[in-house]
């Protein structure tokens, strides 16, 4: 079995490199074409940790103060976070596989 600080010393270890904030051309063109996007924003840039992929913690974590902007959701969906609602969204990994999520504040 693996001790406390190899357990830590494994989630503090990065599983993914930062990507560069330049969108690949098929991102764009899936994101915008084929899923109908009206735009493109950089919420969030990150290293992702065993933490985040965990299947036992079962959540991405999206620290505010690494939030590049603030104004990436409609006035609708703002206030149904705020109001504490859950929002189904879809990730879009590096290797373009989709998966449903949920997002919460």
């Amino acid at each position: 079995t693996k001790t406390e600080a190899e357990e830590k010393k494994e989630a503090r270890e990065s599983v993914c490199p930062i990507p560069t904030t330049n969108l690949p051309p098929k991102f764009r063109q899936l994101i915008v074409e084929e899923m109908g996007s009206r735009g493109l924003v950089l919420v969030i840039q990150k290293t992702i940790f065993f933490s985040d992929i965990n299947p036992t913690a079962s959540r991405f974590s999206i620290p505010f103060s690494q939030v590049k902007t603030h104004d990436f959701l409609n006035e609708a969906e703002a206030k149904e976070l705020d109001d504490k609602n859950p929002m189904q969204v879809w990730l879009l990994d590096p290797s373009m596989k989709g998966t449903n999520i949920t997002f919460n504040k």
